[in-house]
C-alpha cells in the first residue's frame, strides 16, 4: 500500500487509505519530517484507517511556513479534522494544543515524549535563550552538521537512524528548522 496522495492545504501533507474511514493524522518532531511516520501510518492504513502524515512548519515541503505551536494546531485541525492525533516531541505539543483548541474534532490523543511546556517564567526564558543559541548554531554549521551533533545527543540513547532516515531529515533547510526553534521551541510555548 503505497498510494500515498498529496492533501491540499496550509501545510504539506500526504493520506493513504479510504477517505471514509477514520483517520489517524500523525506529526513528528523536531528535524524529522512526515516520512518518519509512513511505515507506522502504512500499517493502519492497511487495517482500514484513512491515515494522514503532515510536515510541520520549518521542515520538508513545509519548510518556508513559519507559525508558533499554536498557529500549527489550527493548521494541523484544518488538515486532520475529526479523528486521532498521533504526535512525538515538537508534533506532541502541538497535537496536545489542538486538543485543547479543538476538542471536538479530538476521538483519541497519543503523545509521544510531549511536554505540556515550563511553567516557571525564568525557567522557560532560559529554554528560550538556549532555543536561540541552538537556532544560531544550526545556522552557522548548516543541516549535515547540525543533524550528526542533534543525533548525537544522550536524549536519543545512541539510537542509530538509518541512511534512509537521514537523508529524508536533510530535505530540511537550517532557515526552516532555526525558524522552528526559535517560534514553536518549548521556550516559547505558554504551559498547559
Amino acid at each position: 500500500m503505497s498510494n500515498w496522495q498529496p492533501i491540499t492545504g496550509p501545510l504539506a501533507a500526504e493520506r493513504l487509505g479510504e477517505r471514509d474511514a477514520p483517520t489517524i493524522v500523525f506529526a513528528h518532531g523536531f528535524t524529522q519530517t512526515a516520512n518518519s511516520w509512513k511505515p507506522m501510518a502504512a500499517e493502519f492504513a492497511s487495517r482500514g484507517y484513512q491515515v494522514m502524515v503532515v510536515d510541520l512548519p520549518g521542515h520538508a515541503g513545509s519548510s518556508t511556513v513559519r507559525a508558533d505551536v499554536r498557529r500549527t494546531a489550527d493548521m494541523i485541525a484544518e488538515i486532520g479534522g475529526v479523528g486521532t492525533y498521533v504526535g512525538y516531541s515538537l508534533g506532541g505539543r502541538v497535537c496536545l494544543h489542538l486538543a485543547l483548541m479543538y476538542p471536538h474534532l479530538v476521538r483519541s490523543l497519543v503523545l509521544v515524549g510531549a511536554h505540556p511546556g515550563i511553567s516557571d517564567a525564568d525557567e522557560r526564558e532560559a529554554r528560550r535563550e538556549s532555543d536561540d543559541a541552538l537556532a544560531a548554531h544550526l545556522l552557522e554549521v548548516g543541516v549535515d552538521a547540525f543533524l550528526g551533533e542533534w543525533l548525537a545527543n544522550p536524549l536519543f540513547g545512541g539510537f542509530d537512524v538509518g541512511d534512509d532516515e537521514r537523508a529524508d531529515r536533510r530535505r530540511n533547510t537550517a532557515d526552516g528548522l532555526a525558524a522552528s526553534l526559535r517560534m514553536a521551541g518549548t521556550g516559547e510555548q505558554l504551559p498547559l
